[in-house]
């Protein structure tokens, strides 16, 4: 099963979920004469509590990739977003 369609199966409402979301502000880089301006920090989906309390971060990866491969990028999302409670799970 796809993670939008399992998502869904499980309760969440089209309203509180967020996919490809930014949750930072775009980053500026200096390096002495230069600088450059990159993409803020983005989740695959974002769940919310309610539509201003995000509350989950899902990284989704590859069927051909190990679950685990994510899991260091959903705790620097969820950390990054203000949330130390965090539960993770794997399929």
């Amino acid at each position: 099963m796809h993670i939008a369609p399992a998502i869904v199966t499980k309760g969440w409402t089209e309203g509180l979920i967020r996919r490809e979301y930014f949750f930072t502000d775009s980053r500026i880089i200096f390096d002495e004469n230069y600088h450059d301006r990159k993409e803020g920090k983005k989740a695959d989906y974002l769940l919310f509590r309610t539509p201003d309390m995000p509350i989950t971060v899902v990284e989704a990866k590859d069927s051909n990739k190990p679950a685990s491969g994510g899991m260091q990028q959903a705790m620097e999302r969820l950390f990054t977003c203000g949330k130390t409670d965090l539960n993770i799970a794997q399929n």
